[in-house]
């Protein structure tokens, strides 16, 4: 493929059953959780793995919360399947982010993915799916998910592997395409952190326009009651949530009327389709050429500032802190 086709620094966020209902539901359980895994998703290789040996103390003050509430979020992930551990002395651990739900890289090296003997089905398993022998737990992701995502009507079945088959011009290999996934851009985690700690409600929105946008980052025409309805949040919170979210460039808005808009997603944040089209968004709404939190009425936002740089840290410079 021309390289000026290509998007770039992008991880890839699955759409179906697997990805954006499950993110929303550890963002409405866990905010916390949430957040280191998006500091994990920021760190980790094309193995999906964070490399950098981390105890729970410098999670701790990577994200200025306690040991303690960081050893609750991590068994949480754990405990869910978003992510899994290797321990590495009897205070460290590496991690692994399951590729089910984020991945970089072509299908077939999924089967490169460090996994524990006993966890090697999580491969083929979402978080909150199968992972109790307690019916009523097992079902508790799809209960919460029909909750949060109903106006979408997204396909909670068995997940399939591609069939796809992808032929890169310059080598000519055969790979497995991926498919079903929306790009997360490296350089936005930061702000979408900065977010969550501002309005998990915004957040959770965010994450439902992503599901109902096109190719071109466009929703259709919603109204303040089915995001209300779909997000489990009343007409105040949704209000109040989409003006965040439209100050801080996450999202353009375009009125068909007083009670019917559609949404413009920053393509800097999600996107789906080639570069140009993304080039394109970018010279049509001005405002999205910065980041969320960059623009210039809010270039002094502390919170945000705070977040780039923590996100950034060299790990052996934790000591510091």
């Amino acid at each position: 493929m021309d390289d000026k086709l290509k998007n770039k620094n992008f991880i890839q966020l699955y759409t179906d059953g697997y990805g954006l209902p499950a993110l929303c539901t550890l963002l409405k359980e866990k905010s916390l959780a949430f957040n280191i895994l998006m500091y994990f998703l920021y760190h980790m290789d094309l193995k999906n793995t964070v490399t950098h040996p981390l105890t729970q103390e410098d999670i701790g003050k990577i994200l200025h919360v306690k040991k303690q509430s960081v050893s609750v979020a991590l068994k949480y992930l754990c405990d869910w399947h978003f992510i899994w551990l290797f321990s590495y002395s009897r205070k460290t651990n590496y991690y692994v982010i399951n590729p089910n739900l984020f991945f970089k890289s072509y299908m077939f090296n999924k089967k490169s993915i460090p996994v524990l003997v006993d966890q090697s089905y999580l491969l083929s398993l979402s978080p909150y799916q199968m992972v109790k022998p307690d019916n009523l737990v097992r079902n508790l992701y799809f209960e919460k998910t029909k909750e949060l995502f109903s106006m979408n009507k997204i396909q909670l079945d068995t997940y399939k592997h591609s069939k796809d088959i992808y032929y890169k011009p310059h080598t000519g290999r055969a790979t497995y395409q991926n498919s079903n996934f929306t790009q997360l851009y490296k350089q936005a985690l930061p702000a979408l952190v900065t977010l969550t700690q501002e309005s998990s409600v915004a957040t959770k929105i965010l994450l439902y326009l992503v599901t109902k946008m096109d190719n071109y980052n466009s929703t259709d025409v919603l109204t303040l009651s089915e995001i209300g309805l779909a997000c489990s949040s009343n007409l105040n919170q949704v209000s109040t949530s989409l003006k965040i979210l439209l100050k801080h460039n996450f999202i353009y808005r375009y009125a068909y009327s007083s009670k019917l808009n559609c949404y413009i997603v920053n393509p800097q944040v999600f996107f789906k389709s080639t570069a140009p089209t993304k080039e394109k968004l970018l010279t049509d709404y001005q405002e999205f050429y910065s980041l969320p939190y960059e623009a210039p009425s809010s270039q002094e936002d502390n919170l945000y500032l705070q977040n780039k740089k923590l996100f950034k840290l060299n790990l052996l410079d934790l000591h510091h802190l």
